[in-house]
């Protein structure tokens, strides 16, 4: 061994891994991590840098193919998952899915899977929708990872969810994959919106109005008063994905509502405030 081997030995672990992705740097770190103790402390010092260093991921995953899946999820809890996962191979991140899925943390079973693997993004929604309590952003993560190619049968497994805040997320579906989201999964979707006890959504996709015509005059206008709560005032956004005529709009908010009259006019003013409306100016005493 040559004195500069020598030198990076007695290196600490911070010192060495600053030297990344040097020769003489990969060669001592080759020669410390050994097992799984020492790889932890080698994440410990390395976090999120890329693992683009071929002949230190090859050693590591020398190491991780030859330990027991085991032994690798009680050594490494889940916050080590993404560093873990960065610095391994394919191969053995395929190993890692196919032991035991039970065993693996939601957040490392989704960094795992690609998004055109149908069957593994099928499996990381069973785990969502079994969770104690649905989080909808772990529902909009997995959508918006859906290839084109794969995402209609998780759209198929919200619309038959009986839960009507897992059937509202029809309604809030990411990226280019909203155009995935059929005619009539929008009307199931808008209907378990109305019967939730309040909105569980942050954002919505543009609808049609038609959409809302389908629905019962009740049901329209709880929709539409959660549904408007989605889009920002005074910034002059397109609400509906063709925007309606005058009569058409006052057609939808008041058809059967008649005694709901307050809280039409309410949503017919929000709606002005939305698509039309500039700020209020401020007055001079609150400048």
């Amino acid at each position: 061994m040559s004195i500069f081997d020598t030198a990076y030995d007695a290196m600490t672990w911070e010192e060495v891994c600053y030297r990344l992705p040097g020769e003489l740097s990969v060669s001592a770190l080759k020669r410390r991590i050994t097992n799984l103790d020492t790889l932890k402390m080698f994440f410990d010092h390395v976090g999120h840098q890329p693992s683009r260093v071929p002949p230190l991921k090859e050693h590591i995953n020398t190491l991780i193919a030859s330990t027991k899946i085991d032994d690798l999820l009680n050594t490494f809890d889940q916050n080590y998952h993404p560093t873990l996962f960065n610095w391994m191979t394919p191969a053995n991140a395929k190993r890692f899915k196919e032991a035991d899925p039970s065993k693996l943390g939601l957040k490392f079973l989704f960094n795992l899977t690609d998004s055109k693997d149908q069957a593994g993004l099928e499996a990381i929604m069973d785990k969502i929708l079994a969770e104690p309590e649905l989080v909808q952003s772990h529902l909009r993560s997995v959508l918006s990872r859906a290839d084109d190619s794969c995402v209609s049968p998780l759209l198929t497994k919200l619309s038959l969810d009986v839960r009507p805040e897992v059937r509202a997320a029809l309604l809030s579906i990411p990226g280019s994959n909203a155009y995935k989201v059929s005619d009539l999964q929008k009307i199931i979707g808008l209907k378990a919106l109305a019967k939730c006890p309040s909105s569980p959504l942050k954002s919505v996709n543009i609808l049609g109005i038609t959409a809302f015509s389908a629905l019962k005059p009740a049901e329209r206008l709880t929709c539409l008063e959660r549904y408007m709560e989605c889009f920002p005032t005074y910034h002059k956004m397109q609400v509906f994905d063709t925007v309606p005529s005058e009569e058409e709009i006052t057609l939808l908010l008041f058809a059967g509502c008649l005694d709901q009259n307050e809280r039409v006019t309410k949503v017919l003013d929000r709606y002005k405030k939305i698509t039309e409306m500039d700020p209020p100016k401020e007055s001079e005493d609150d400048e």
